[in-house]
C-alpha cells in the first residue's frame, strides 16, 4: 500500500509542478532521469483473463478468472479493487456487463449467456478505472464464439460478408526508408479474419527490374535487406496462391536516420546506426523495457556511422524498445526486441491418468515450481473441457499475455506459439514479429517536457466508485457546491454524500456494494439550487480498441456437432438447472455508520400512532418544536471534550441529517406525517458526524420492518436508477456421484467438467483436484494458469480421454 500511496503522490505532485525547460543538447544524466520520473509517476496495471473456453452455446455460463498486474513486474498489484468485464458484439455494442470485486488483484466472475442472444464472434474484454486513462487498446479483450441454436443460425452468417482483398503492409526497421542507407524491411500480410497469408514477393523499380526477393516464414510475416537508391522509385510484385498484387512501398526519404539490430549473436546485440545528414557526430541510444530504464548512452559517429553492443542480459525479459536520438532529445528511430523469459512458473500434474470411464472420478495433485524450487504460494485457476471441431484449444495464455500481447497493439495472431515452438524457430518469428510493432504506452515528448498524460479516472482503492455531475436545467452548465446524495434502500442500507466541485463533478465511494440495488440521487432542496439536474456517468468505457472481430460463419457439415450439443445444454439446464443459478455470496453487508449512541427497537416499547409522539415519549436527548411553520428538531451535542463540564454542552443550532432506510428526509412535517408503526428501529447520532466533505449536527436514521420505503413519497426531483453493483459470486455445480443413488439416473451431458477460480492448498501444502467426468466421451484439456507473488507466470496443458 505505501508503494501506491507513493505513486499517487507523485502523479498528484505532478499534475501541480509546471514543466521543466528542456535544454538545447541533453545530457546522460538529463536523458536518463527525465525517464526514471516518468515512470516513477506513471504506475500502469495489466490485467489478465482466464477465460475458461471460447466456444460456446447461448444457454451456457462463461467463467472467468481476474488477475491484475504491476504493467512493468507483472506483480499481482492490490491497488484498484474493482474490475470492469464485458461481452461485446460485432457492432462494438455491449451486450453484458459486470463490476467484479478485487482482493489482492484477483477476482472471478461469470456471464449467464442468454438465449436472445444472436449466434457471432463476441470479444470478452476487461479493465480497471485506472486503466480508462490508458484508453481501450490498453485493455485485456479475447475474442469467443456463441452460436444460438434456437435461432436462425445462417443469419448471422450472412451479416458478415468476406472481404477477399489481403491487407499488406510494409515496416521499414526503425521506421523510415532512407535513399542509400541499407535498411531492413518486414512485410505481413493478413486476410479479413485477421490470420497470415503465406507468399513470396520481389520489390521492383521503375523500370520493373527486380532488386529484392523476399517472403513470408509464419504467420504471413517475413523480412528482408533493401537499399533504395536515390531518385528511383518502387513497388512490390506479391503473389499469394495464383494471384498476383502490387503494393507501393512507403515513403523514401532523402536524408534521415537508419537503426538495424543484429541479435544473431546470442551474447550481444549489435545495434547499427546510420546517418546521410552532414553535419551529425553524436547521437543518443537508450533502451528500456516496460518503462524500467536499462541503457542510456550518447554514441559517437564516423562517417555517418556506429555500432554499439549491447549484452542482452542486460535487458529486462520480454519486449524492450531500443530508441535512437538526435543530441537535442528528438527521437527519430525505435525498434523493438524481445528477450524470451526465463524464469517461469512450471506446473505439474501429478496422477492424471490418460484415459477414464464415463462418470469416473478424476484426481490428482498440482505442484508448482521456479527454476526447479518449490513455490507453494502460486494463485492458480484451471478449467477442464471437452475438444471437438467447435471447441478449440486456446491459443494465448497467462504467459503470452504477460509478456507479449499485452505490450503490442493491435491483433496479435497465435501468440501462445512464440513460446511452444523450438527456441530457433519461434526466435526468427518473434523478430519478424518485433519489426511489424511500434507502439508504446506513452509519448517521448510528455518525457522530455515532463507532462503527464491527463488522469480523468481515479483509481477505485477502496470499492466501486459512482461518479456523475450536477448541471443546470436552463444552462446545462455545470454547478459547483452542491451537495448531493445516493441512496441504496434495503436491508442493507447504504448512503453517501459529496459536494460538487468547479466542474460540477461527483464521485460516490462505495467500499461494498454488491448485487442488484436501486439507488437514489438527490441534493437537499432546501439548500441546493432547485434547477439542478444530477446526472450519472456510466461506469463501463464507451471507447473500444482497433481490433475488429472477424466475419462469422458455420459450415453446414457441423450442424450435426451442433446439435449433439444444443441436446447437452437443453438437459443440463431442464434437469440441474437449480444447481447453475446457485449463488455462494450473499448481498451487500457493508455498515452504513459508525456505532450510534443510542438504538430503540420500536417493538420494545409502547407503540404510539404518530412520529411526533414517537420522538418526544422515548427518545431523550432531543427538541422537537412545533412551530406556525411547521416541525423542527434539533439534537443534543454529546460531544464531550475533557475539561469542559456538562453546562457547556449545547443543543445543535441546525437541524440533523434524518433518515429512512438510508433515503434523507429534508421536510420535517413530511417525515411528521409518517406512519411510524412501519418502523423497525431507530439509530440516534448525538454528535457532529463527518460523511465524505460533508458535515451534519447529528443522524436520526430511521429502519423500516422490509427495508423498503414503506409508502415514504420521496421527492419529485430525486433520480431513481436501478444500478447493479458488484457481482455476486456464482458457484460451479460438479456432480459428485460416489454413493449419490440420486444423480445414477439422470443424464449428464456436461462438457466443462471443471471450473476452479482458486485452487488452494490444503493443511500438507498440496493442491488436490477432484472431479468426476459426465456420459460425453472424447478428448479433454485440462488447463491450468498461474501467477506467483513475485511475477512469474505460467501455464499448463494436459490431455485425456473419456472412453
Amino acid at each position: 500500500m505505501k508503494k501506491i500511496l507513493h505513486y499517487i503522490i507523485l502523479i498528484i505532485f505532478s499534475i501541480i509542478s509546471g514543466t521543466v525547460f528542456l535544454h538545447a543538447q541533453l545530457s546522460q544524466e538529463t536523458l536518463s532521469e527525465k525517464f526514471n520520473q516518468y515512470a516513477q509517476r506513471s504506475l500502469q496495471e495489466k490485467l489478465y483473463m482466464h477465460v475458461d473456453r471460447n466456444f460456446y452455446l447461448a444457454g451456457e455460463i462463461l467463467w472467468f478468472r481476474i488477475y491484475v498486474t504491476d504493467a512493468m513486474l507483472h506483480q499481482p498489484l492490490d491497488m484498484s479493487k474493482v474490475a470492469y468485464a464485458e461481452l461485446i458484439d460485432a457492432a462494438n455494442t455491449p451486450v453484458l456487463q459486470a463490476k467484479i470485486s478485487l482482493t489482492e488483484g484477483k477476482g472471478n466472475g461469470s456471464f449467464a449467456l442468454p438465449v436472445s442472444l444472436n449466434s457471432g464472434h463476441y470479444k470478452i474484454r476487461g479493465y480497471t478505472n485506472w486503466m480508462k486513462n490508458t484508453g481501450a487498446d490498453y485493455f485485456f479483450e479475447q475474442n469467443i464464439t456463441i452460436v444460438n441454436t434456437q435461432k436462425n443460425r445462417e443469419a448471422a452468417a450472412a451479416a458478415n460478408p468476406k472481404n477477399n482483398e489481403p491487407d499488406i503492409r510494409f515496416f521499414p526497421e526503425g521506421g523510415s526508408l532512407v535513399a542509400g542507407l541499407s535498411s531492413r524491411m518486414a512485410c505481413k500480410i493478413v486476410g479479413a479474419d485477421g490470420k497470415g497469408i503465406a507468399f513470396s514477393g520481389k520489390i521492383i523499380d521503375e523500370q520493373q527490374k527486380p532488386v529484392a526477393d523476399f517472403h513470408s516464414y509464419k504467420m504471413g510475416m517475413g523480412s528482408f535487406d533493401f537499399t533504395p537508391a536515390a531518385g528511383h522509385r518502387y513497388q512490390a510484385a506479391i503473389t499469394i496462391a495464383d494471384k498476383t498484387f502490387t503494393q507501393n512501398l512507403p515513403t523514401i526519404f532523402e536524408k534521415g536516420y537508419v537503426l538495424h539490430l543484429d541479435n544473431s549473436n546470442a551474447s550481444a546485440i549489435r545495434v547499427e546506426i546510420q546517418t546521410n545528414l552532414a553535419g551529425v557526430s553524436k547521437v543518443w541510444l537508450l533502451a528500456h523495457t516496460r518503462q524500467s530504464l536499462k541503457e542510456a548512452k550518447m554514441v559517437t559517429l564516423e562517417n555517418g556511422k556506429a555500432s554499439v553492443s549491447i549484452n542482452p542480459e542486460k535487458l529486462g525479459e520480454g519486449i524492450s524498445h531500443i530508441t535512437l536520438f538526435t543530441a537535442e532529445g528528438q527521437p527519430v528511430c525505435e525498434r523493438l526486441y524481445f528477450r524470451f523469459p526465463q524464469k517461469e512458473l512450471s506446473i505439474q500434474l501429478n496422477g492424471l491418468q490418460a484415459s477414464y470411464p464415463t462418470r469416473s472420478k478424476v484426481d490428482f495433485t498440482l505442484g508448482t515450481s521456479v527454476s526447479g524450487q518449490p513455490e507453494n504460494n502460486a494463485d492458480l485457476s484451471m478449467a477442464v473441457y471437452k475438444l471437438d471441431e467447435l471447441q478449440l484449444q486456446n491459443e494465448d495464455d497467462i504467459r503470452s499475455y504477460l509478456w507479449l500481447r499485452s505490450d503490442l497493439k493491435g491483433y496479435i495472431e497465435s501468440p501462445g506459439y512464440y513460446f511452444s515452438a523450438g527456441r530457433d524457430e519461434a526466435s526468427v518469428a518473434m523478430d519478424n514479429l518485433m519489426l511489424t510493432q511500434g507502439w508504446r504506452r506513452f509519448s517521448w515528448d510528455d518525457i522530455l517536457h515532463d507532462k503527464m498524460p491527463p488522469v480523468n479516472f481515479a483509481p477505485e482503492l477502496n470499492g466501486h466508485i459512482i461518479s456523475g455531475k450536477v448541471v443546470s436545467t436552463v444552462t446545462g452548465k455545470p454547478l459547483e457546491n452542491i451537495e448531493t446524495y445516493v441512496s441504496v434502500p434495503g436491508l442493507n442500507a447504504n448512503f453517501r454524500t459529496y459536494i460538487s466541485d468547479a466542474e460540477g463533478r461527483l464521485k460516490f465511494d462505495f467500499t461494498s456494494m454488491k448485487g442488484s440495488s436501486e439507488i437514489i440521487v438527490q441534493t437537499n432542496p432546501n439548500a441546493a439550487d432547485t434547477l439542478s439536474r444530477v446526472e450519472l456517468a456510466n461506469p463501463f468505457l464507451d471507447q473500444y480498441s482497433s481490433i475488429k472481430l472477424p466475419p462469422f460463419s458455420l459450415l453446414s457439415q457441423k450442424q450435426h456437432l451442433l446439435q449433439d450439443l444444443h441436446t447437452g445444454v437443453q438437459v443440463q439446464n431442464a434437469y440441474h438447472g437449480l444447481q447453475l443459478k446457485r449463488f455462494w455470496q450473499s448481498a451487500d453487508t457493508a455498515v452504513l455508520f459508525e456505532k450510534p449512541d443510542a438504538v430503540y427497537m420500536m417493538d420494545d416499547y409502547t407503540r404510539f400512532t404518530t412520529v411526533e409522539e414517537v420522538l418526544r415519549e422515548y427518545v431523550t436527548l432531543m427538541d422537537v418544536q412545533k412551530r406556525r411553520s411547521g416541525f423542527s428538531i434539533q439534537l443534543w451535542n454529546n460531544f464531550f471534550t475533557p475539561g469542559i463540564d456538562l453546562v457547556n454542552r449545547q443543543f445543535f443550532q441546525t437541524e440533523p441529517l434524518i433518515l429512512v432506510n438510508s433515503v434523507p428526509v429534508f421536510n420535517v412535517n413530511r417525515l411528521m406525517g409518517y406512519d411510524p408503526l412501519k418502523m423497525r428501529k431507530l439509530e440516534v447520532y448525538n454528535r457532529r458526524y463527518f460523511l465524505g466533505n460533508s458535515f451534519f449536527s447529528g443522524i436520526l436514521n430511521f429502519t423500516s420492518y422490509k427495508g423498503d420505503l414503506a409508502d415514504f413519497e420521496l421527492d419529485p426531483r430525486a433520480l431513481v436508477v436501478d444500478y447493479e453493483g458488484l457481482q455476486l459470486q456464482r458457484e460451479f455445480y460438479s456432480p459428485v456421484y460416489d454413493g449419490n443413488e440420486d444423480l445414477s439416473h439422470l443424464p449428464d451431458f456436461r462438457t466443462l467438467l471443471y471450473w476452479a477460480h482458486e485452487i488452494k492448498a490444503d493443511k500438507k501444502g498440496d493442491k488436490h483436484i477432484s472431479f468426476y467426468t459426465s456420459d460425453k466421451k472424447g478428448k479433454y484439456v485440462a488447463v491450468i494458469q498461474g501467477l506467483t507473488a513475485k511475477g512469474n507466470c505460467g501455464s499448463r496443458y494436459s490431455f485425456f480421454e473419456v472412453q
